[in-house]
């Protein structure tokens, strides 16, 4: 799932995920019409947004723009390590059930041959 939406689980794949990135911009311009789409950079503040949204003639919003990058690479650290330690966990399991697989097989196909 995270390689069909990121194009990879490697958190330091960062031109894969640039890549990723321009390619669902690409495809979302594509797909919807130009009037209902905004292209923002949240440094040009409230005014766009305002206009966009129809508030022609309404004030901004007095409290200031927030321009905090509240950054998601933390978040996707944290999924990619569970997927990482799931995928060790069920490795180590399936690895478990196949030795004690061989062992029952050896056992009772010896005591059928005795």
């Amino acid at each position: 799932m995270l390689n069909a939406a990121f194009g990879s689980v490697n958190s330091k794949s960062t031109v894969i995920f640039k890549k990723k990135y321009r390619e669902h911009n690409e495809r979302v311009q594509a797909v919807i019409p130009k009037e209902k789409l905004l292209i923002y950079n949240v440094k040009q503040g409230w005014k766009p947004l305002c206009e966009f949204l129809g508030l022609v003639g309404c004030d901004a919003p007095e409290v200031e723009f927030s321009r905090e990058n509240v950054s998601l690479s933390g978040t996707y650290r944290k999924i990619v390590a569970g997927f990482q330690r799931l995928k060790r966990d069920t490795f180590v399991v399936v690895a478990i059930f196949a030795l004690l697989l061989a062992v029952f097989q050896y056992y009772f196909s010896k005591q059928f041959r005795d």
